[in-house]
């Protein structure tokens, strides 16, 4: 069994190559397979092309997106996120989706198996710069068609937001909206809103 690792990672000025080490050193430390598939995809347009170029370029019978500001604290920790038919996170965070909570994987770390992604195929492309729901929407589109969700706790550490706060701070508000506008907007076509 193959696993993908595909990590997103934004960094123009080169502000977080220390983190970037501290995740990859992480990655060794804990993972002992031989089976593992490494795709970094720097400096993609947005978070959304960034996750679908490292999906369509990934071998891997499961598929684990990760962000570049965790780092992986477990030994053996890809063995238990691999489970047929699930996507799987380090938890699941709870949102409002027509007026009833749910629980949906957070998108930090999850892992996705072939089966589903060939299924699903990857994030809308209209969502900008991963500024808010085009995780909810992924994972929505998911639910959609069947797909079940499970936490798996495995002690992995995520500092959250920083590419955010270094390169896009000043237009996350105006891209969050907008993102916001096109998930009301899609899921409302679909009567679901």
């Amino acid at each position: 069994m193959k696993h993908s690792l595909i990590i997103t990672y934004y960094d123009p000025q080169c502000l977080k190559l220390r983190m970037m080490a501290d995740l990859l050193d992480s990655i060794k430390a804990t993972c002992s397979r031989s089976d593992i598939e490494l795709i970094i995809v720097k400096d993609a347009k947005s978070y959304t092309d960034a996750v679908n170029e490292g999906l369509a370029r990934a071998t891997g019978d499961y598929l684990i997106v990760m962000n570049d500001d965790i780092t992986c604290e477990e030994d053996n920790w890809l063995e238990r996120f691999a489970i047929p038919d699930t996507v799987t996170t380090r938890y699941l965070r709870s949102d409002i989706f027509m007026g009833k909570p749910f629980s949906i994987p957070d998108a930090a770390v999850f892992c996705i198996p072939r089966s589903v992604y060939e299924l699903v195929g990857g994030i809308d492309p209209r969502y900008a710069k991963g500024a808010n729901f085009e995780d909810t929407d992924y994972f929505l589109e998911m639910q959609q068609k069947g797909i079940q969700f499970m936490e798996v706790p495995v002690d992995v550490s995520h500092i959250g937001n920083v590419t955010t706060k270094l390169y896009f701070n000043d237009v996350h508000e105006a891209l969050r909206n907008r993102n916001h506008f096109l998930f009301h907007e899609k899921w409302q076509q679909r009567g679901l809103l």
